[in-house]
């Protein structure tokens, strides 16, 4: 019995030093087979300063590390950076190490720190993320299929995002990315467990629409990969602070996406309103008091492709509602907004919005709007009529605005306008309509730009 708890002992402390020792053999080997397997199937450089490959941490599967990656664009785009990542480390059955440059290698999990990934569209629509080489363009000898995932866990932390379309004139960046993700994604059908915190930056034709709003995601999806279908079974959203709660799928097709999905805000609290605003102007709203609703609901259907959007109908809703900041010495009242974002076509340029009502009172003062704003996408159009009434020294005193502003005045208007972008551009007003009278009076503006208090 000693002799064979010995023999027990030698095997053990074998493997043991086999699992230790083996990486040191196979690292350079591992690292050249990645470097091959990405190389061969894409028009790209892949490079990585070390890869470092433990049979320990992970055990029984293999762990490899993989250091300060690049991915480096070809023409049209020489010389960009697609991705770099300061670390990844890939999850993968033993067995995978083995495998020669045509054999696939099958990941099991992912999880990148540090990833930069710009992702750009040239004004020729051209794409620099259409890297895959074509199937036919090599003899099979010198191909390979690349990478498999039979992921069952993955994780994205610290990591930006930037899509730039010079076509479309959208400018997306998410930053400050903390994803991850549990599910079986190597059978046909599943269920993806995810979790996203990030800021959110989104331009379009130059105008900033979002500036580096907080979004959080929970979201479980239904995936079937053989339709290509995924669908939101289980998910709450926050823009800012403001909560989402969605349904539908996406379904991939070979040149086109299939879009059904609607959500709402899960209650009517008009905090939700407040929550919209970046936390760097409605600063704290915890302690707001508020009264009244605020809903946002919407959908968006259709398919997707080259010539069309999904179509869409948001509308955003609120009735009598007021707030007061507890350190301020005015609140807002008599709130109302009845206002709608409509694409009926799918065409971009027949996005339209509907302001039906936007009004509010501080004190006596009021402030009322209704506006029409067509082709939002193309040469906008505006047809708008604007009334009331506003001592602008009460804003500081009613809303958080910033301290070295001090804005001063009496600002009275009853005014009907109708005009488009491309004439106002070019200075072409007599295209444009505008009657009634704006008079501003004891006028005083503060800004960092101008120190000095503008007047008149």
């Amino acid at each position: 019995m000693k002799k064979f708890i010995k023999f027990i002992g030698i095997i053990l402390l074998v493997v043991v030093g086999l699992l230790i020792a083996a990486p040191f053999f196979l690292e350079a080997k591992i690292g050249d087979l990645i470097r091959s397997n990405v190389n061969n199937n894409v028009n790209a450089k892949l490079d990585f300063t070390a890869a470092n490959l433990s049979l320990i941490k992970s055990f029984p599967n293999a762990d490899l590390g993989l250091e300060n990656i690049t991915l480096i664009n070809k023409e049209p785009f020489e010389g960009d950076t697609l991705f770099a990542a300061d670390e990844v480390h890939l999850t993968m059955g033993i067995s995978e190490l083995f495998k020669g440059e045509s054999e696939p290698i099958g990941i099991k999990n992912l999880s990148v720190d540090g990833a930069n990934i710009h992702v750009k569209v040239n004004e020729a629509e051209v794409a620099n993320y259409e890297i895959g080489k074509d199937p036919g363009a090599e003899s099979s000898s010198e191909s390979s299929e690349g990478f498999t995932l039979d992921l069952q866990s993955y994780d994205i932390s610290n990591s930006n995002v930037i899509y730039d379309d010079a076509a479309a004139g959208v400018y997306l960046k998410v930053s400050e990315i903390q994803h991850n993700g549990t599910g079986d994604l190597s059978a046909s059908t599943s269920e993806l467990d995810t979790h996203t915190d990030a800021l959110v930056t989104f331009e379009l034709d130059s105008t900033n629409y979002l500036n580096q709003n907080k979004i959080k995601l929970d979201a479980l999806i239904g995936i079937d990969l053989a339709n290509d279908k995924y669908t939101f079974l289980k998910n709450e959203a926050l823009i800012n602070q403001l909560p989402l709660v969605f349904d539908g799928f996406v379904k991939v097709n070979e040149n086109s996406q299939d879009i059904d999905i609607s959500f709402k805000t899960p209650s009517s609290d008009f905090k939700n309103f407040l929550a919209v605003i970046p936390a760097t102007y409605s600063k704290n709203i915890e302690n707001v008091k508020t009264s009244g609703n605020f809903m946002v609901q919407g959908e968006f259907t259709g398919t997707v492709d080259e010539a069309h959007i999904p179509k869409f109908n948001i509308s955003i809703n609120s009735e009598n509602a007021s707030f007061k900041y507890p350190d301020l010495p005015k609140s807002v009242s008599n709130v109302f907004i009845d206002t709608k974002i409509i694409n009926t076509s799918g065409l971009v340029e027949d996005t339209y919005v509907d302001i039906d009502k936007l009004s509010f009172k501080i004190d006596s003062d009021s402030f009322n709007m209704v506006a029409k704003i067509k082709e939002l996408m193309g040469n906008t159009k505006v047809n708008a009529h604007v009334d009331g009434r506003m001592n602008l020294a009460n804003i500081e005193k009613a809303y958080p605005v910033p301290a070295e502003l001090d804005l001063k005045g009496i600002l009275t208007a009853d005014i009907t306008t109708a005009f488009d972008m491309a004439s106002i551009e070019k200075k072409q007003y007599e295209n444009t309509e505008t009657t009634g009278k704006l008079d501003l009076s004891d006028f005083e503006y503060t800004s960092d730009d101008n120190p000095n208090p503008i007047t008149i």
